[in-house]
């Protein structure tokens, strides 16, 4: 039988589940079997164990297996030398261990319940199929389980639905309900236009970042010129950016704008054809294509479909004499019905189903639409589902600032569990600080609905539960920026975090004795004394204060490293590392590129922050290293090969800001590059940089602008030449003026100080890459 896919929000899933289980009995319903294997990673770790070897020194074999989804031993191998040189160890130990690695990859190592399948069985599941137990998860009840996996269990005609948890819908849910929190608004999603001009701006603009299928970089090119204007336009870009029917993109965007003639296989395919400008995209259009010219019945042409797609050539020859027998009855020549079918083949092998590319393109649009006219709360509720990834969460809040929204940093006052918008401002939520447990955020929350906002950290310490919230939640608190409205800066509050949690410790201690306040009342503030002072320390500089932020949440909130650098790296970075997608999308897997090929792939250059360094060795001896690296888009593992690694090894330091210069690659669903070049960005600002451009509206540019500006550059005399560009509300092209007094260095204090006299946006640096 056919299996049944229904995609309900992740909350919603489990209800679901239960409602089956209720209708049709618990024995009649069960949920699938998966088995997991042993990948390159914990095949180590596991034969390790075995073989008792230390923890540590299995772990740091294992790291030595590059990241990334679908990365085998065999590759690690081709991969890293170093990891190679063990199969061939002096140690007997370490040899055995990749032997049996080796032979044990991939092997079946636990069992699992597969994320969305359930069976329905007439009976009692058991008399069909042998069932088995699996541990609930986080204490849930055990699940019963088919013991045999998926593809086995359709086999034996049982229904088999597959329930699939799609955050989506999840996020949709929530952008509404902050909609109606905020604005009073109640949407029916359902009911939206589907023709609103700030939604197709939006998909034109290619501003799809946190829109459901069409998110990726590479897509988001393709929309700009495809400039998509019906609900069919986004149909069928869905269906084409896949592997294979991708090369037809260019072609369907040509001919929408008129830039190429549509041309139809055969006149009497015009009607089928003609919605995608004579391009075959949609399974359906295959089946109609057979019935109409190969006089197929519905049926019969998705037995056709299915043998295309299979590549059962014996099949594919029988039918191919059947479709051309009943074209000629058409009154289709031999030569063309065969063509037909040759074209239908071709694009059966990996044509989408247009009923599963429509419903995905109307959630697509629906998110477009919450995000075109409520960004706040739509990017709110995209930042809650993305909180656990994040790489995810990092890319939605770079787009939520592109979008020139305002986000608070998380607070003990203010914030919720999740993300919250106030006043159009997106709020941080308590749940995205490490440490932080539900129960605390429960406790936080909870005390302050009741008893009003915290008025210091000791006073925190004296009103919450300690129980659920210990010392490690309260420093990551303060890591996050989560008491800043209170007294005192985060160098005195981290300071202050063990007198903190040992003074609220004593309270609770005394109000438990049963002291009595100044009047008479049990637990007053008598029983709490005196605050505690906070220690007087130096404030944290603004490098510690963002690092802290960073090992808290996983990411920066009130700045970025790179934004002392975004003159330069707008002037020299060729692309961000969310780009590296779509710079790749035309190559050849690696292992289908020659040498030549990679040897004249193109250079991109990528400026961001070095996260984490290993140091490596190959077998015979030469050095390298993998870096971490990211930028305000995401993050990529850079590669430094021995011919690099000696003259760029001592820029490979963590929180170094740099330039990387390279060749992009992707295995294993990881992006890497591979480094030519990488340049300190403090070198690419002294060396680089020939002249520096202020950018302002004429009208806005006043004597003491001029004078702030000498007094600063004054005292830094270079080589740099300095230009303004004066904007006139008459004439949108600027007047370039070059100060001929002002010839200077380019340093960090410089720049600092003409940031803060125009803003950063308003300084573009211009040089030699």
């Amino acid at each position: 039988m056919p299996d049944i896919d229904i995609d309900f929000d992740d909350r919603g899933r489990s209800a679901v589940i239960d409602y089956v289980v209720k209708k049709y009995g618990r024995e009649s319903v069960c949920q699938i079997i998966t088995f997991g294997t042993m990948g390159a990673r914990s095949v180590i770790r596991d034969v390790s164990r075995v073989l008792q070897i230390p923890l540590s020194e299995a772990d740091r074999i294992a790291k030595m297996v590059p990241e990334g989804v679908g990365v085998d031993l065999e590759q690690a191998f081709d991969d890293v030398g170093e990891f190679r040189a063990l199969q061939t160890s002096d140690d007997p130990q370490i040899r055995k261990l990749m032997h049996y690695a080796k032979v044990l990859e991939g092997s079946a190592r636990h069992t699992g319940v597969h994320a969305a399948g359930v069976i329905i069985a007439p009976g009692r599941v058991s008399d069909y199929v042998p069932v088995s137990v699996a541990k609930g998860k986080s204490g849930a009840e055990d699940v019963v389980t088919t013991q045999y996996d998926g593809k086995w269990v359709e086999s034996f005609g049982l229904l088999k639905m597959d329930f699939l948890g799609l955050k989506t819908l999840t996020v949709l849910d929530d952008a509404l309900r902050l909609i109606e929190e905020n604005h009073g608004d109640v949407i029916d999603i359902d009911e939206i236009p589907l023709d609103d001009e700030l939604t197709f701006e939006l998909f034109q603009k290619g501003d799809t970042v946190a829109i459901f299928q069409f998110e990726s970089s590479g897509m988001r090119e393709w929309l700009r010129k495809l400039k998509p204007t019906t609900l069919n336009d986004l149909i069928a870009m869905n269906a084409l950016y896949r592997p294979g029917p991708m090369e037809n993109i260019p072609r369907y965007i040509a001919r929408k704008h008129g830039e190429e003639d549509v041309e139809y296989p055969h006149e009497m395919l015009k009607p089928i054809l003609e919605p995608t400008y004579g391009i075959p995209v949609y399974q359906e259009q295959v089946m109609q294509m057979a019935q109409v010219m190969g006089g197929y019945t519905l049926g019969g042409a998705d037995l056709l479909r299915r043998a295309m797609g299979k590549k059962k050539m014996s099949e594919m020859a029988k039918q191919q004499t059947v479709f051309v027998q009943g074209a000629a009855e058409r009154g289709v020549d031999e030569k063309t019905a065969e063509e037909v079918f040759d074209l239908m083949a071709k694009f059966a092998g990996y044509g989408f189903n247009k009923s599963h590319a429509a419903a995905y393109s109307i959630v697509a649009y629906q998110t477009a639409y919450l995000k075109a006219h409520y960004p706040s709360e739509f990017m709110a509720a995209a930042m809650t589902n993305d909180m656990s990834d994040n790489r995810k969460l990092s890319i939605v809040l770079e787009e939520a600032r592109h979008l020139g929204l305002e986000l608070l940093p998380p607070s003990v006052n203010a914030s919720q569990a999740h993300f919250a918008v106030e006043s159009g401002r997106i709020r941080f939520g308590l749940a995205a600080i490490k440490g932080v447990g539900r129960g605390a955020i429960d406790s936080i929350v909870e005390e302050r609905e009741e008893n009003g906002p915290f008025t210091s950290i000791f006073e925190f310490a004296r009103r919450v539960d300690l129980r659920a919230i210990n010392k490690k939640a309260v420093e990551s608190l303060v890591k996050a920026g989560a008491f800043d409205e209170l007294e005192g800066h985060r160098g005195q509050l981290s300071e202050a975090v063990e007198l903190a949690v040992q003074y609220g410790q004593k309270v609770r201690a005394n109000q438990a004795a049963g002291m009595i306040s100044l009047f008479g009342e049990p637990g007053g503030d008598g029983a709490a004394g005196m605050e505690p002072n906070l220690p007087v320390v130096d404030p944290w500089p603004k490098s510690r204060l963002l690092k802290e932020e960073r090992e808290s949440m996983g990411f920066y909130v009130s700045g970025h490293p790179l934004e002392a650098f975004t003159p330069e790296a707008r002037a020299f970075a060729s692309a961000q590392i969310s780009d590296a997608p779509s710079l790749i999308a035309d190559e050849p897997p690696p292992e289908e590129q020659d040498w030549n090929y990679r040897q004249n792939r193109p250079v991109h250059a990528f400026c961001g922050i070095i996260t984490d360094v290993q140091h490596r060795t190959t077998r015979q001896g030469k050095p390298f290293a993998f870096a971490q690296f990211e930028d305000f888009s995401g993050q990529a593992e850079v590669v430094c090969f021995s011919n690099v690694y000696d003259r760029i090894q001592a820029y490979l330091k963590v929180d170094e800001i740099v330039l990387v210069k390279g060749h992009v690659e992707s295995r294993g669903g990881s992006v890497k590059v591979l480094a030519k070049d990488i340049i300190p960005m403090w070198k690419v600002r002294e060396q680089m940089v020939k002249s520096l451009v202020i950018r302002i509206q004429a009208a806005d540019l006043t004597e003491e602008d001029v004078d702030r500006v000498h007094a600063l550059l004054d005292t830094s005399p270079g080589q740099c030449k300095l230009y303004f560009d004066l904007i006139s509300a008459s004439d949108p092209r600027p007047q370039r003026i070059l100060s001929r007094t002002m010839v200077i260095d380019p340093n960090n204090e410089v720049m600092k100080g003409l940031a803060g006299i125009f803003g950063r946006r308003a300084i573009v640096v211009e040089g030699e890459a």
